[in-house]
């Protein structure tokens, strides 16, 4: 099993994937595809239980402005202390491999641990509560730009992210 240490997800029209250029903690570089469909079923997972952990109620009804704008604020800021670093190197990627599955877990000290399998091995990336809101504000925008359908994604996440990026970089 490979641990990563740093991810880059990019949109790729011709192959209409994602892909996750993934370096483990020994260096190793692979590129992941994640395809539409695997997609849709880890952000449905993930963000409802972003939203559990952050006290966000999905039947809360969205009238509640004040609550939105506490919540709307936390994203802001969190949005904000988004650091750019080196993309991964893809021409150092040790192969490609198409993810058949993504096993997810939560660990006793909050913890977020994604487990990215494919036939031959898998990799292991885990975040804390801010790393993954912010994993998931970029692979957000991603969808975007893939013009992906976000049904996926919880109102209260949407909501928070509907502003347009200003930046044409990559963040990781």
């Amino acid at each position: 099993m490979l641990i990563i240490q740093k991810i880059t997800q990019r949109y790729h029209s011709e192959q209409d994937r994602i892909s996750f250029s993934v370096q483990s903690v020994e260096q190793q570089v692979v590129l992941l595809w994640l395809t539409q469909r695997l997609a849709n079923r880890l952000v449905s997972i993930l963000v409802s239980w972003l939203g559990e952990d952050s006290g966000v109620l999905m039947n809360q009804s969205f009238t509640d402005s004040q609550s939105l704008d506490q919540q709307g604020v936390l994203e802001q800021t969190q949005q904000a202390q988004l650091t750019t670093f080196s993309a991964v190197d893809v021409t150092l990627a040790q192969g490609e491999r198409l993810l058949n599955s993504i096993d997810l877990a939560r660990d006793q000290n909050g913890a977020y641990i994604l487990t990215f399998n494919w036939i031959e091995n898998n990799a292991c990336l885990i975040l804390n509560v801010t790393e993954l809101r912010q994993w998931l504000s970029i692979l957000y925008r991603l969808f975007g730009t893939a013009e992906w359908p976000k049904q996926a994604w919880s109102a209260w996440f949407s909501t928070n992210n509907a502003t347009p990026s200003t930046s044409s970089r990559l963040l990781h």
